[in-house]
């Protein structure tokens, strides 16, 4: 009921967003740990700043949908109940300045809590570099790139070779197309992968850094390792409440300073999934001759709120990047990235950057089809434990996209290639029975959603696109030479210029008609109906 009554109240207001409006402000609060912060739990010399920022870019990946924002839009709706959530004690004092009030003794108990997981989690890691430090994969004394946190999805089709059309991320990292240095060969990681070379021939792994060479070496990295365990299990009673925070980054950085030069990563290469914390092991690559990079497979990382409330503002913890260098789609997209980022940036615009593909063959597709993007919109309940409400990714804005588009293809005498943006039996199910329908219809072609959506679009069949906002398949479409907006039925949705990457957003059904009026083979009948 309290996350109800915040819902309703942040939706009848007028900041749709005002959860994370006051998790972003949080998120830049200082935690003051000090200079000592990392004595015995990192090398000399980390700076106090960046330890700080460390743990502030942890606590937003660790308590951003799991309890954070839930408990900020319920607090929001009576400033008289109390907020519960495991807050450290700047962030606690800070939220009362914000005009929130902390409930003191069941904050202390869940921050307890989440330190004791964060320690349970570190000392997992310390088992897990004694291992690989000994047993390890073993890797050739060359220049490499380190791709990091892919998933089997990113990866291309056995028969893909350099050369061929890049679909998925992993071919993408493969094939050169990074901005500076992206003809290094690439290892792929992949978390619990195992080690060898994928049928397309890219070299996989499983872990982040290879075995150290050498007994001594060894010997000396585990002592390391399990001396900042030690220190990290003494200082935490002792008032380092920080310090499970930081004992798995502390012993990931030990493996990799063990590791001789050319064994190290010359560019560690992370995806959007990593947006928000950027690991202690990066930091000092960087600062030794390597060079990490920040690769954004997507161009809708901005949220959007409705016309009559407040702009939205940026996700908590994106305020706090300190990512080097971003690989970007457009300008826009690199002017957002640089004013979001902590520290001074480099964006490089690279043009589109795939994700993932199933790799199952396109069904057939008649002449004068428009390929159409929608977003799969979650339930209410799952809105309201993530905190995240939404202006436009909701049950009644996505079905009145797809079925008014139809409706305008239909007139139009053009075929719908409908491309879902994920399949997810927890949708709202009024969606579900939309797309249902949807499939009956003589004029619809269903693809898979998990296909790649360039390789639809790369169809000679296709002659436009219409995508949902902001999803990055209309720049897709735009890249690949076809017709490509975005639709908006509600025309209720507030965003900023660059949201769109200069693409046309319509938001009335006669615009949309008239635009459609325009393509290659419109005015005709449905080519299959």
């Amino acid at each position: 009921m309290r996350l109800l009554r915040g819902a309703r109240a942040l939706a009848t207001g007028d900041d749709a967003l005002g959860n994370l409006r006051l998790g972003s402000r949080l998120s830049e609060t200082p935690l003051g740990l000090g200079r000592w912060a990392g004595w015995g739990l990192l090398p000399k010399g980390m700076d106090a700043e960046l330890l700080d920022r460390q743990v502030r870019q942890i606590l937003c990946i660790r308590r951003e949908a799991v309890v954070f924002l839930p408990e900020l839009m319920a607090g929001m709706a009576d400033p008289h109940r109390r907020v519960s959530a495991p807050l450290p004690q700047p962030w606690r004092k800070r939220l009362r300045g914000l005009g929130l009030r902390p409930r003191v003794w069941s904050c202390r108990w869940q921050w307890l809590r989440a330190q004791r997981i964060f320690y349970v989690g570190g000392m997992a890691e310390v088992a897990r570099r004694l291992r690989m430090i000994w047993r390890g994969p073993e890797r050739p004394a060359a220049p490499y790139a380190l791709c990091v946190n892919l998933r089997t999805g990113n990866l291309p089709a056995a028969d893909w070779r350099v050369g061929d059309p890049i679909h998925t991320l992993g071919a993408w990292h493969a094939s050169g197309a990074l901005s500076e240095g992206g003809d290094l060969p690439a290892y792929i990681h992949i978390y619990g992968g195992a080690e060898g070379a994928h049928p397309s021939g890219l070299r996989l792994t499983g872990q982040l850094f290879p075995r150290v060479p050498g007994v001594g070496a060894r010997l000396r990295a585990s002592g390391l390792v399990i001396w900042r365990a030690l220190m990290a299990t003494l200082r935490w009673p002792l008032g380092a409440w920080w310090a499970p925070a930081l004992l798995r980054e502390a012993v990931l950085l030990e493996h990799l300073r063990a590791l001789p030069a050319a064994l190290r990563p010359t560019q560690a290469r992370f995806t959007l999934d990593n947006a928000l914390h950027r690991p202690l092991w990066s930091h000092w690559l960087d600062a030794h001759g390597g060079q990490t990079h920040l690769v954004w497979y997507s161009t809708n990382s901005e949220p959007t709120a409705p016309r009559t409330h407040r702009p939205a503002p940026p996700f908590p913890g994106m305020n706090i990047m300190d990512w080097p260098h971003h690989q970007v789609w457009t300008p826009q997209q690199g002017a957002f990235v640089a004013s979001q980022n902590g520290l001074p940036t480099q964006a490089h615009v690279v043009g589109p950057i795939p994700l993932s593909d199933s790799n199952t063959p396109l069904p057939d597709l008649p002449e004068g089809c428009v390929a159409v993007f929608d977003v799969t919109p979650f339930s209410y309940r799952h809105a309201l434990h993530s905190g995240l409400l939404h202006a436009f990714y909701t049950g009644p804005a996505m079905v009145a996209f797809l079925r008014q588009t139809h409706a305008q293809l239909r007139a139009a005498g053009l075929t719908m290639a409908l491309k879902r943006k994920r399949f997810n039996p927890e949708a709202v199910p009024h969606y579900l029975h939309a797309v249902e329908a949807l499939a009956e219809e003589p004029d619809v072609v269903m693809l898979d959603p998990e296909v790649n959506a360039a390789r639809l679009l790369d169809a000679p069949q296709i002659v436009a696109a219409i995508s949902a906002p902001f999803t990055s398949t209309a720049l897709l479409a735009r890249h690949a030479g076809k017709p490509s907006v975005y639709f908006e039925p509600t025309a209720q949705l507030r965003y900023p210029p660059r949201a769109a990457q200069g693409v046309r957003v319509i938001d009335a059904q006669p615009d949309l008609a008239h635009w459609l009026a325009e393509l290659p083979g419109a005015g005709g009948k449905s080519q299959i109906a």
